[in-house]
């Protein structure tokens, strides 16, 4: 068992300036915008004391790229306050993944970050069902519809998010948590192996199991296709990587049953986009004309900055209520520009990297299956991204940096372990 490391006091300084500025980063006003600046004088001491300030990753030069877009999106704005809750969620992201990636540098250090991503999860889909959006029509099954509206409802008033948070949001954030929590369990009940029991003791199967039934049941609830398609991606995947053959025949027959019955679920509905009169957007054609058309021709008229962040909403076919493309690389490519969308695309790779060398590389079973759970939702969310949207720096994001923050931990962890 390695060395746990021991922080400094400008370490515990650090994290507890990012608990502070967290309300700051999410719900942003210009005149406090004075208050970021906290960052840069702790780093500076930091500095001064010889202290390691960053720690390199794989995702650097990917990251670097999108901060520059975005701080060049400050400038082409016409207004910024308007945008600012966007850029400052993009920064509160990217602070979050240094952290974790700074901080959990050992096993146990990864465990209480694997923890409270799985308790994030876990607040953000009651807070999600609880602030869900009530007013569309049902969408596919009438009464998963009439249940969201029986259960207690509050308003949380957040800007952009006036009517409730829309269910596509919710669901897309929450793919993320899933696949981990569910790769846990399966690593649980098999009890095979102790090494793969990230969770030691009776006492931690409750929690579990109700962080995976809640999650799921708001995921349920939402009855969000992109979700679902996503879901069903990662989780054919992670059967294949992590399950022996002799059991894919039962599971693939199974898993053809249940697509049968999703396809048919993802095809009846309602033929409207909610609080609009957009016909037939759900379907592809739909798709094509009313988003992604005027997603790339605002890209050929500005390739290289884009029209800066949140300002698709300003767009009339769009509007505040849809708030984006509805496809998550278009969208990065017409706030951000081309540039942001390479290196949002890098960044993707570079993800799937670490998550594979850890699953091949790593000693450890439950850090191969934590790598496994992770890039499962990594790859639903990709899916998911295809037809809907979650911008950068949006609220519900902070789960996505969250992850690859996980996900570069754990591939430090296991590339210094394999070098000394």
């Amino acid at each position: 068992m390695e060395k746990t490391k021991i922080y400094t006091w400008t370490d515990l300084l650090y994290i507890l300036a990012v608990l502070v500025l967290v309300p700051f980063f999410l719900f942003p006003k210009l005149s406090l915008t004075w208050v970021f600046f906290a960052f840069p004088l702790i780093w500076i001491l930091r500095w001064i004391r010889k202290e390691t300030v960053f720690k390199r990753t794989v995702l650097d030069w990917a990251l670097l790229v999108l901060t520059f877009q975005v701080v060049i999106s400050c400038f082409i704005v016409p207004d910024i306050s308007f945008s600012l809750p966007k850029i400052t969620g993009f920064f509160l992201g990217i602070l979050i993944f240094y952290t974790l990636a700074y901080y959990l540098d050992s096993e146990e250090y990864l465990k209480i970050g694997i923890y409270v991503f799985l308790g994030g999860g876990f607040l953000i889909a009651l807070i999600g069902i609880l602030g869900m959006s009530k007013h569309e029509e049902p969408k596919y099954i009438a009464f998963l519809y009439d249940l969201l509206k029986k259960l207690p409802s509050v308003d949380f008033n957040l800007p952009g998010a006036e009517k409730g948070f829309h269910p596509n949001a919710v669901a897309g954030g929450l793919i993320l948590v899933l696949p981990l929590c569910f790769v846990l369990l399966l690593a649980y009940f098999k009890k095979k192996n102790i090494e793969n029991m990230i969770f030691k003791g009776q006492l931690w199967l409750l929690p579990l199991c109700l962080i995976f039934l809640t999650i799921g049941f708001v995921i349920l609830l939402t009855q969000s296709r992109s979700s679902f398609g996503g879901l069903f991606i990662g989780v054919w995947f992670l059967v294949f990587a992590g399950w022996k053959w002799k059991k894919i025949g039962l599971i693939v027959i199974t898993l053809v049953m249940i697509s049968l019955l999703l396809s048919f679920f993802l095809m009846v509905g309602s033929n409207k986009i909610p609080y609009t009169n957009l016909e037939a957007s759900h379907k592809l054609a739909g798709r094509v004309s009313v988003f992604w058309g005027p997603a790339i021709n605002t890209i050929s008229q500005h390739p290289f900055f884009g029209i800066g962040m949140n300002q698709v909403r300003v767009i009339p076919i769009v509007g505040d209520e849809q708030a984006h493309f509805h496809d998550q690389f278009l969208h990065t490519a017409a706030e951000l520009g081309i540039p942001a969308l390479a290196a949002y695309l890098a960044l993707l790779v570079g993800v799937f990297f670490m998550c594979w060398k850890v699953w091949k590389g790593s000693g450890k079973g439950w850090m191969r299956i934590s790598a496994l759970g992770l890039g499962c939702g990594q790859l639903a969310f990709l899916v998911f991204g295809v037809m809907d949207c979650i911008p950068l720096g949006a609220k519900v994001g902070i789960l996505f940096w969250f992850s690859i923050g996980l996900i570069t931990a754990l591939y430090n962890v296991v590339r210094r372990s394999q070098t000394g």
